[in-house]
């Protein structure tokens, strides 16, 4: 590829970074696949209990979440399309999240990580998401890679990290 083309393309992907959606829910429920969307779904978890959330974002999440629990998985992504809709997208995101969730785990290549990259890899077993393990190791494992990306993500950048 010519330097001319991967100028246009990373020129491109910058100024469009904020418009592409971080990760998408599925629009309906569906038999076959119970947990499409479940990778997100993580990661909208795991940025709630970091406190990555918009402050009135939180509180939505706080009253929603009281009687729900993550491992009803799909009483948990049914009630996150009530909240966000289909699309998970930077603006529910605070100072300290927005740029990492941009950055690693939207679709684009803005950092030297990617989020569905590395869910493939951890997971090169499964054909789909939809298909990753419904269990606690599963989601430990989600979890331990985002934070660790997080931590990585902030000292990187040169960041401060949030007091929680």
């Amino acid at each position: 590829m010519s330097q001319e083309l991967e100028d246009l393309l990373k020129k491109f992907s910058t100024e469009l970074k904020y418009n592409i959606p971080i990760g998408l829910l599925p629009e309906e429920k569906n038999e076959e696949y119970p947990y499409e969307g479940i990778e997100i779904a993580l990661v909208l978890y795991w940025s709630y209990k970091n406190k990555l959330l918009i402050q009135n974002m939180q509180d939505v999440f706080d009253a929603y979440s009281k009687n729900i629990t993550f491992e009803k998985h799909q009483d948990f992504i049914t009630m996150m399309k009530e909240i966000i809709g289909i699309e998970l997208d930077n603006i529910i995101y605070n100072e300290y999240g927005k740029e990492f969730v941009v950055d690693y785990v939207a679709f684009t290549s803005q950092w030297k990580y990617r989020f569905y990259d590395e869910i493939d890899v951890m997971f090169s077993n499964i054909r789909s998401f939809s298909q990753i393990p419904q269990n606690e190791e599963s989601y430990k494992m989600i979890f331990d890679l985002l934070d660790k990306r997080y931590k990585e993500y902030m000292i990187e950048k040169d960041f401060e990290m949030p007091k929680n």
